[in-house]
């Protein structure tokens, strides 16, 4: 329901149209006459006439006879003075849920042109509300959306209460698109925004809730590595949502599924992502069930189950994370001493992994420059986006990485 009285209304009417210069004389909108805003606010002429005239007295609006688009008179126009957009921005903050969209439009050359340009206003208007960081001025005409500011470091931002009254006005084909346009944003901005880690992270929150299921997918199964090491309880919550997933890519989504359970204590969600991995990978499977296992406290028999699957390395390699965490050092570097990698290490899963662990262990001990060597070796094997993982992993180690690095 609106809050605003009829003359507030056509403030916000004439709004629009504040970039219209004074000195214009033709093809000015058609809504800026006493006929245009009569009907834009579904009010008589003469109910409008009158408004406008006491807006004139008031000193917040003007008028000057110009060409109207599609006219072959002139016609009188009307405009905001200074002192009525002062008065707009005075009166901004009482306006409804209704009201705050009226000034989005922009007008076109057409009625056709303006149609399209209120659809591109709101959409780009909807992106920056559901992004969920702040956005630089220049991914989108901030300058042509009222409702949003810019701070001193440059970044558009919306206050809260309009952000949230747009996103429940929007239809859910219209979140969609939002979000759709947001997971584009992280890919062609990630620099601009925040570090490639976040914007993937970013862009599967996005594309879950535009119903991108396939592209979220392919993101998970090109970025799987770098998404176990890094998920959270925000990853858990776009997981629990991803449905319909292809069966090339299920692999992959249940694995870090599992993993985000785990990270999360959703073991409930975990047993049955691996109930359904089981489908795919058996012993994939039985190796996260034995995680689950163990994170319901019971070590011994985890390490029982994974012990019936012994000589597959990344079972060893799965033991050996037990006995880390168990603190049983010894043992767990005897495990990997017993993992074979044949040939050079390639940067293929089980040698990385190896590697990792290893630095693992030598950071418990207090050997740092050795874990460093040995995260240095991982790094030297894989390919670019393995470096990435591998800095996060010196981060998290707390080791320093030399700039030839």
């Amino acid at each position: 329901m609106s809050t605003l009285s009829i003359k507030q209304k056509i403030m916000f009417h004439l709004y629009r149209f504040r970039r219209v210069g004074e000195w214009e004389t033709f093809n000015l909108p058609w809504e800026m006459t006493q006929d245009g805003v009569a009907t834009s606010l579904m009010i008589s002429r003469a109910h409008s006439c009158l408004e406008l005239k006491n807006l004139e007295e008031k000193g917040f609006v003007t008028n000057r006879v110009a060409h109207v688009k599609g006219g072959k008179t002139k016609r009188k126009v009307y405009f905001l003075t200074d002192k009525g957009l002062k008065e707009y921005e005075r009166i901004r903050p009482m306006a409804g849920e209704n009201d705050i969209l009226a000034d989005l439009i922009v007008s076109g050359n057409t009625e056709e042109d303006e149609d399209l340009s209120k659809n591109r206003v709101t959409d780009a208007l909807g992106c920056i509300c559901v992004l969920r960081a702040p956005v630089p001025k220049d991914i989108f005409p901030v300058g042509s959306i009222p409702v949003v500011r810019v701070d001193d470091n440059k970044m558009a931002v919306i206050d809260s209460r309009s952000k949230t009254s747009i996103i429940n006005m929007a239809t859910e084909e219209q979140l969609k698109t939002w979000h759709s346009m947001a997971a584009d944003v992280w890919l062609d901005h990630w620099e601009e925004l925040d570090d490639n880690i976040t914007s993937i992270h970013e862009r599967i929150y996005h594309l879950v809730r535009a119903g991108r299921n396939i592209d979220a997918c392919r993101l998970i199964s090109a970025n799987i590595f770098d998404l176990i090491f890094t998920c959270n309880e925000d990853l858990h919550d776009s997981l629990r949502q991803l449905d319909d997933i292809p069966d090339r890519f299920i692999i992959d989504v249940l694995r870090l599924r599992i993993e985000a359970d785990r990270e999360s204590d959703d073991l409930e969600d975990m047993r049955a992502s691996i109930d359904r991995l089981s489908d795919h990978d058996p012993v994939l499977s039985r190796m996260y069930m034995s995680d689950l296992v163990y994170c319901n406290g019971d070590t011994q028999k985890a390490m029982e189950m994974l012990s019936e699957l012994d000589g597959i390395p990344m079972v060893r390699l799965r033991m050996t994370k037990i006995l880390i965490d168990s603190g049983d050092l010894k043992k767990a570097k005897e495990i990997l001493s017993s993992i074979k990698v044949m040939g050079s290490v390639n940067g293929t899963e089980i040698g990385v992994e190896r590697f990792i662990l290893m630095a693992r262990i030598e950071k418990m001990e207090g050997h740092d420059s050795d874990a460093y060597s040995l995260l240095m070796k991982a790094k030297a094997s894989v390919t670019d986006r393995g470096k990435r993982r591998i800095g996060l992993i010196l981060r998290s180690m707390d080791l320093r990485m030399s700039d030839s690095s």
